[in-house]
C-alpha cells in the first residue's frame, strides 16, 4: 500500500516565524523611499542649483547639507549587523528584520525571531534619531521644493495673465490719454474736466492755467509705466517755433474703474534752465 505524500506536512524553513504584517510592511517601504530624499547626493543635487541664482536660500541649504551628510553617516553605522549587512532605516524604525536561506527569505518582527540579526540596543536608538534626522531634511526639502515649483508657476501665470491685460488694455489707455490731452489744447473752462478724478480733478484747474501760461501747442511722448493695471504716461509740451532744451513736462495716471478708462493723478513741471528750478 501506498503512502500519500501530499499528505506530507511541509517544514517551515523558518521554524514557524510569522511574516511581519503587511502595515508594517508597507510603511517600512514609505520609510525607505521617503528618507532618499534626505539621502546628501539628492540635497546637494536639488539645493545647489536652486541657491546660485538666490545666494540667500544657502542659509537654508548649507544647514540641510551638514544635518543630511551627518545623518547618512551616523545611520550607516547604526544599523550595521552583526554578519557585516545593513538593516534598512524603514525596517530599523518599524522593527522588522529579514530572514534568509538559501531559497528564500521573509520580512518578519524582530521580536518574533529569537536568533534574529539585529543592531545593539544603544545602535538601534541611534540610528532611529539619525533616520528622524534624515526624514526632517527630506521633508523640509520636499516642503521647498513644492513652495519653489509653486511659486514659479505662479509667477508664470501672473506674468502671462499681465502682459495678457497689457497687451489688451495699453492701447486704449493711451488713446485715452490722446484724448484727454488733445482736449487740453483746445481750451476750455471744463476742458478735461470728464476725463479726471480724485487727484487729478484738483489738480485740472492748475494745470489748464499753466498751459495758458507756456503756450503749449503739442505734446511729444517722454515715456511710459504699467504696473497692476495702472498707466503712467510722460509727455513733453511743445511750443510751435521755439526749441527748449529744458521742456515742461506733464506725467499723468489712467486707470481703469468699473469699466472705464479714468486719469487719477495729474503732475507737471515748468519749464526750467539748465535744469534748475
Amino acid at each position: 500500500m501506498s503512502s500519500d505524500l501530499s499528505l506530507t506536512p511541509t517544514l517551515d524553513p523558518f521554524g514557524g516565524v510569522p511574516e511581519a504584517p503587511r502595515g508594517r510592511r508597507i510603511a517600512a517601504a514609505w520609510i525607505d523611499g521617503f528618507a532618499v530624499l534626505g539621502a546628501p547626493w539628492v540635497i546637494v543635487l536639488l539645493w545647489v542649483p536652486l541657491s546660485l541664482p538666490f545666494v540667500e536660500l544657502l542659509v537654508v541649504a548649507i544647514p540641510l547639507i551638514v544635518l543630511s551628510c551627518g545623518a547618512a553617516l551616523a545611520t550607516r553605522a547604526c544599523l550595521l549587523l552583526p554578519n557585516g549587512e545593513h538593516v534598512s532605516a524603514g525596517r530599523l524604525v518599524t522593527g522588522l528584520t529579514v530572514l534568509r536561506n538559501a531559497e528564500t527569505f521573509r520580512v518578519v518582527r524582530a521580536t518574533d525571531a529569537q536568533d534574529a540579526l539585529w543592531p545593539t540596543r544603544g545602535r538601534a536608538i541611534a540610528g532611529r534619531i539619525a533616520v528622524a534626522v534624515t526624514m526632517l531634511v527630506a521633508l523640509s526639502t520636499f516642503t521647498a521644493m513644492s513652495w519653489a515649483a509653486y511659486t514659479f508657476v505662479f509667477q508664470t501665470q501672473n506674468q502671462a495673465a499681465a502682459e495678457a491685460q497689457w497687451q489688451a488694455e495699453e492701447p486704449q489707455a493711451r488713446k485715452f490719454s490722446g484724448l484727454f490731452r488733445a482736449e487740453l489744447l483746445k481750451g476750455g473752462p471744463d476742458a478735461g474736466a470728464r476725463y479726471v478724478v480724485d487727484d487729478a480733478a484738483k489738480a485740472l484747474r492748475g494745470y489748464r492755467d499753466h498751459l495758458r501760461q507756456s503756450r503749449a501747442t503739442a505734446f511729444e511722448d517722454a515715456g511710459s509705466g504699467w504696473s497692476a493695471g495702472v498707466y503712467e504716461y510722460t509727455f513733453n509740451e511743445i511750443v510751435t517755433g521755439e526749441v527748449a532744451p529744458y521742456p515742461s513736462t506733464v506725467s499723468m495716471t489712467v486707470e481703469k474703474r468699473d469699466g472705464e478708462f479714468v486719469i487719477t493723478q495729474l503732475t507737471w513741471s515748468p519749464q526750467t534752465d539748465g535744469g534748475a528750478p
